[in-house]
């Protein structure tokens, strides 16, 4: 098959819904390591580190929606322990894990732009799925 690079309008986000009235058009990930250093007294050159579990930490912005039957953007009713939630880089290449919103930040201007964003760290699962099949 040939080479196919992966571009924005290729990946998408998927939550439920009741955790943010939003239509998404942004994400950002990182997945650090905690480091943990093993150095000792006969270690003499360089310090020694040790990468121990893997973390998440990112973010998500778009625009609020809102009908009759939506109450909330999703400010006051979050699930404590986070929701399943899938980003998308392309077609077949996934991660999934429960992610907890942190931080929301809703930005309105004269201008017109009205912007919902918030972070995402690691819910109260042991759960990361990563699914990378690029002949999908």
């Amino acid at each position: 098959m040939a080479e196919i690079r992966a571009i924005g309008n290729d990946g998408s986000i998927t939550m439920p819904t009741a955790t943010s009235n939003a239509v998404i058009n942004t994400w950002r990930g990182s997945f650090p390591k905690v480091a943990s250093e093993v150095t000792g007294f006969e270690d003499s050159t360089i310090r020694r580190n040790r990468l121990g579990m893997t973390s998440f930490e990112g973010s998500a912005s778009g625009v609020p929606r809102f009908n009759a039957t939506t109450t909330d953007p999703g400010v006051a009713d979050r699930p404590v322990d986070g929701s399943s939630t899938v980003l998308t880089v392309a077609t077949g290449c996934t991660y999934t894990m429960v992610l907890a919103m942190q931080n929301i930040t809703h930005t309105v201007n004269k201008l017109g732009e009205n912007v919902i964003a918030f972070d995402m760290i690691n819910g109260d699962a042991d759960t990361l799925t990563v699914a990378w099949d690029e002949s999908a």
